[in-house]
C-alpha cells in the first residue's frame, strides 16, 4: 500500500473523537496535532508552517510560563533543603514527560539520563552541591517553560522566517505591584457537596517574580480577571498595561501589523533579530526570543539525541528502550511475580510441615503400637 493509500485509509477509518487517542498517535508519529479542522494533518506543525505559511503571526511567551506552578507539583513542598538524588528525580521526570513526549523517535533510559545530566549542570548546579527548595523549584519551572514553550516558539518562528512571512515576536514580562489574588472552589465534606471559595495570595518572597502563563489574558479587554485569578487593587499602571496590548492585538488584526502611533513594532526576520518585551514601558530585546535557553533544547540537546540513539542499538538492557512509567510498571509485575513464587514455597511449606505432622501424630497413636500383651503358653 502507497503513502497516499495509508493517508486516505487513516481518514476514513480510524475514529479520532478520543482526545486521548489523538494525543497517543501524535505522540507516536512525532507530529504536534492530528486533527485541525476535522482533516488529518500528516506532517508536524513545522513542516506545516514551513512549507505553507503564508499569513503574519503575532506570538510569543511570557517570562516564565510555568512561574506560577506550585512546589507541590514537584513533591518539593514544606521541604528547606534537597538531596541530590530528589533534585535528579525530578529533572529525569521533566525531561522523560516533556522532552522525550516530542522527540521524533523513543529514547534510551541512558539517552534521557545524559540530557537530564546536562540539564542540572545547566539550571541547577550550585559551588557548594546543595539545592535549596525554592530555588529548586524556579529552576524546575524554567526548565518546564523553556521545554514546553521557549524552544517550541523557537522552532516555530524560524520556520516562520524561512518561509518568509512577517513575524512579530514578544516576551511578555509585565509584573503587576498589586497582589494576584488566586480563587480555588473545593468541596469540604465538613461543609456538604456546596463548593467552597477559597482565596490566597502568592507570598514567595525567595524567588524573582515574573509573568507566568496566562497572566496576559487578565489585560486583554478585561480589568485583571483571568481564568483563576484576579488583581486586585487594579491601578493606573494595570490599566495603561491593557490599553497598550488591546491596541496592539487590535492593530494586528485589522492590518496585520501591531505597531501602535506611538511605538513601531521591528519584524523579526534572519536581518533583524529585535523582539518587544511587553512591559511598561515597551522594550526592544536584541536577539532570539529568551536566547539562549531556546537553543539548548533545539541544538544540544538533539545533538546529544541523534549520537547517543546510534549507540542504543547495541544496547544490552532489555529495559533500555522503556519509558520510565513502562519501567515503574515493569518493576511492579517483577515484584508481584516474586511475591507469587514467595507465597507459592510459603504454602508449599506449610502443606508439607502439616503432612509430616499428621504422619508423626500417626505413628505416635497408642492404635498404632504393637501389641505386648499376647501370651504364648509353653506345652508341658
Amino acid at each position: 500500500m502507497s503513502q497516499p493509500d495509508k493517508m486516505s485509509c487513516l481518514r476514513k477509518e480510524l475514529n479520532f473523537s478520543s482526545p486521548l487517542f489523538r494525543k497517543a498517535l501524535s505522540a507516536e508519529l512525532g507530529v504536534s496535532k492530528m486533527v485541525v479542522d476535522g482533516d488529518l494533518i500528516p506532517s508536524s506543525g513545522v513542516s506545516l508552517v514551513r512549507n505553507n505559511a503564508r499569513i503574519p503571526i503575532m506570538t510569543g511567551v511570557a517570562r516564565k510560563e510555568w512561574g506560577h506552578k506550585k512546589a507541590m507539583f514537584y513533591n518539593m513542598h514544606q521541604r528547606d533543603s534537597l538531596k541530590r538524588s530528589d533534585v535528579e528525580e525530578q529533572v529525569y521526570r521533566i525531561i522523560d514527560n516533556s522532552f522525550h513526549e516530542t522527540a521524533s523517535e523513543k529514547l534510551a533510559n541512558s539517552t534521557i539520563q545524559l540530557i537530564a545530566n546536562a540539564t542540572i549542570v545547566r539550571y541547577l548546579e550550585t559551588p557548594n552541591s546543595e539545592f535549596n527548595a525554592d530555588q529548586a523549584v524556579g529552576a524546575l519551572q524554567k526548565l518546564e517553560s523553556d521545554i514546553e514553550f521557549v524552544a517550541p516558539c523557537e522552532r516555530e518562528v524560524s520556520a516562520y522566517v524561512e518561509r518568509g512571512v512577517p513575524v512579530y515576536l514578544y516576551s511578555f514580562d509585565y509584573i503587576p505591584k498589586s497582589p494576584i489574588l488566586e480563587s480555588e472552589r473545593k468541596i469540604y465534606s465538613l461543609f456538604g457537596t456546596k463548593p467552597v471559595e477559597t482565596r490566597r495570595t502568592e507570598k514567595s518572597e525567595l524567588l524573582d517574580k515574573s509573568a507566568f502563563h496566562g497572566l496576559d489574558h487578565a489585560f486583554i479587554f478585561s480589568r485583571g480577571y483571568s481564568s483563576n485569578f484576579e488583581i486586585s487593587p487594579y491601578t493606573k499602571r494595570e490599566e495603561t498595561m491593557s490599553k497598550i496590548l488591546c491596541t496592539m492585538l487590535t492593530n494586528f488584526v485589522k492590518s496585520g501589523d501591531p505597531s501602535t502611533s506611538r511605538f513601531s513594532w521591528p519584524v523579526f526576520s534572519g536581518n533583524n533579530t529585535q523582539h518587544v518585551s511587553v512591559d511598561v514601558p515597551l522594550k526592544l530585546l536584541e536577539g532570539e526570543i529568551h536566547f539562549p535557553d531556546a537553543q539548548f533544547w533545539n541544538t544540544e540537546a538533539e545533538l546529544i539525541t541523534r549520537y547517543v540513539s546510534k549507540d542504543s542499538e547495541t544496547d544490552l538492557d532489555p529495559d533500555a528502550d522503556l519509558t520510565n512509567e513502562e519501567r515503574v510498571q515493569l518493576s511492579a509485575y517483577r515484584r508481584s511475580w516474586f511475591a507469587l513464587w514467595v507465597l507459592v514455597i510459603i504454602i508449599s511449606v506449610i502443606i508439607w510441615g502439616f503432612v509430616i505432622y499428621c504422619v508423626c501424630y500417626a505413628s505416635r497413636s497408642p492404635r498404632n503400637r504393637p501389641y505386648d500383651n499376647i501370651l504364648i503358653t509353653k506345652p508341658h
